[in-house]
């Protein structure tokens, strides 16, 4: 049964990840600005006030 759910997990995280990709296509394709990671990386820590 822990294999199973492995698995399972495995798969959804991989089908949010495609997801989360086609997101960022259609995003390109539609100007939206690309963020810089740095940029990313400096909101998410102060969001989760890890700076």
């Amino acid at each position: 049964m822990w294999i199973y759910m492995e698995s399972k997990e495995k798969g959804s995280a991989r089908q949010e990840l495609y997801k989360k990709i086609g997101e960022a296509e259609d995003q390109i394709r539609q100007g939206v600005e690309l963020l810089e990671g740095e940029e990313v990386f400096s909101r998410l820590m102060e969001k989760y006030g890890l700076e």
